[in-house]
């Protein structure tokens, strides 16, 4: 249910980038960040069970009766209950750790695609 979950996130994120400006984010009111969240949550509603119809589509689709009984008894036990809740929160910490190493792992590209191709070298800007 977490992939439901990370929709229903990616929904209201996207909301809040089509009343955005491209060049800079404005300022919302009160009015218009309950209008935008509302909306988010009709959209959601609308649409979640076609997201969860596909979800289980795709998983038997996949997996055999077996498989899918043996991934319902991991979940349900403690570890899996576990791990289901702590996987967002593992996703997000990775991704706040590849936002801190981008411009490091930008410039480690660079240098390895340098050694291999000086003359068409041009490193980014280390600021």
């Amino acid at each position: 249910m977490h992939y439901i979950d990370g929709v229903k996130t990616w929904l209201d994120d996207r909301a809040w980038q089509a009343v955005q400006s491209e060049e800079e984010e404005r300022s919302v009111s009160t009015e218009e960040r309950e209008i935008v969240a509302e909306a988010a949550r009709q959209v959601w509603l609308e649409s979640k069970d076609k997201f969860a119809n596909a979800l289980a589509r795709s998983l038997a689709a996949n997996m055999t009766d077996s498989d899918l009984a043996q991934a319902v008894a991991f979940y349900e036990g403690p570890t899996g209950s576990k791990m289901a809740k702590v996987v967002e929160r593992v996703g997000t910490d990775m991704q706040s750790l590849y936002e801190q190493l981008e411009p490091t792992l930008i410039q480690q590209f660079h240098q390895h695609y340098c050694e291999k191709l000086p003359e068409r070298c041009v490193l980014p800007d280390a600021s």
